[in-house]
């Protein structure tokens, strides 16, 4: 189970500052829950989602690349 510092909430309740990462699959015409804890600085999540939605390119990936 995920522990939130706030509770998960509506995306018009969400303030400045706090962490829009959906936090639920709004099933049968239900609203998207969001996070709403403290984000990082200049980031629209916390540091737990800023981690999941943030992933270094693995290393098959750069080789690609170059």
């Amino acid at each position: 189970m995920t522990a939130f510092v706030k509770a998960p909430r509506a995306l018009v309740d969400i303030e400045r500052g706090e962490c829009r990462f959906p936090v639920n699959d709004a099933p049968n015409g239900r609203h998207f829950l969001f996070c709403g804890d403290v984000a990082r600085k200049g980031k629209p999540y916390c540091t737990k989602h800023c981690r999941l939605a943030y992933r270094p390119a693995s290393d098959q990936a750069r080789r690609s690349v170059a």
